[in-house]
């Protein structure tokens, strides 16, 4: 997906958003609540090198549009990922912790997306 990615026209760049953005929220709003975090802003990028960022302080989450490339896994990953950034900041343990008591088998999309 990464060599389709850097290749992509605008149409493709677009798609990607249109998906993503369609399936984000409701991620959002399912694991917002069972981590209990409160998102106020959510954004959406194409970015090269990061699938998401987050920025607890503000409540902004920000969603790599690329991940429509990748089974819909990877972006729940990426989403359950940066709220669990609202209660730890770095990915030492306790954030894998966090991982792991709710999305036990994250490291396989984790491994998906560093291919």
């Amino acid at each position: 997906p990464s060599a389709r990615a850097e290749a992509a026209s605008r149409e493709e760049i677009e798609a990607w958003r249109t998906v993503v953005k369609a399936c984000v929220p409701p991620l959002i709003e399912q694991w917002a609540a069972i981590l209990d975090v409160h998102p106020k802003t959510i954004a959406y990028r194409n970015m090269k090198s990061r699938w998401g960022s987050c920025q607890p302080d503000t409540g902004r989450v920000c969603i790599n549009t690329r991940l429509a490339l990748y089974p819909p896994r990877c972006l729940e990953y990426v989403v359950v990922h940066e709220l669990c950034h609202f209660h730890e900041q770095n990915h030492g343990s306790r954030f894998k912790a966090l991982l792991d008591r709710y999305l036990p088998d994250w490291r396989q999309a984790d491994a998906l997306l560093k291919r």
